[in-house]
């Protein structure tokens, strides 16, 4: 089979008299072994690894953190250890989005910030495929 996974992302900013856009609309990707990872799972401040269940190479992920609150501020820092160190790649303010190719052999680990006064966990909403 080809083209199992398909992938459509747009960006967008206006900002005063500056304005910048990308699509990205039906990008078709083959997957060589049938296999995802998905849920939601309640991030705390503490460093958790997200567990990839059956996939052993992972390929495209898609992260959302399901935060909708307006008062106070709570972010999900996303990385990967070396050794035992997280380094972190991406962040998710509120409700933000995010689609990204992994590369395969990633240990995938997940962790929130939260403001003084902000001290709840946050949910977050997450599909990694298999390469």
């Amino acid at each position: 089979m080809a083209n199992e996974i398909t992938v459509t992302t747009s960006l967008g900013m206006a900002n005063g008299n500056f304005e910048a856009s990308m699509r990205a609309s039906g990008v078709k990707i083959d997957q060589s072994a049938l296999a995802a990872a998905a849920g939601i799972v309640s991030v705390t401040t503490n460093v958790t690894t997200l567990s990839l269940g059956i996939v052993s190479a992972a390929g495209y992920a898609s992260f959302r953190n399901l935060n909708t609150a307006t008062a106070g501020t709570a972010f999900i820092a996303i990385g990967t250890y070396v050794g035992t160190n997280l380094h972190e790649f991406a962040k998710l303010g509120r409700s933000d989005v995010s689609t990204l190719r992994l590369k395969p052999t990633i240990t995938i680990g997940y962790r929130t910030y939260t403001a003084v006064g902000y001290a709840t966990a946050v949910s977050m909403q997450y599909l990694v495929t298999s390469e």
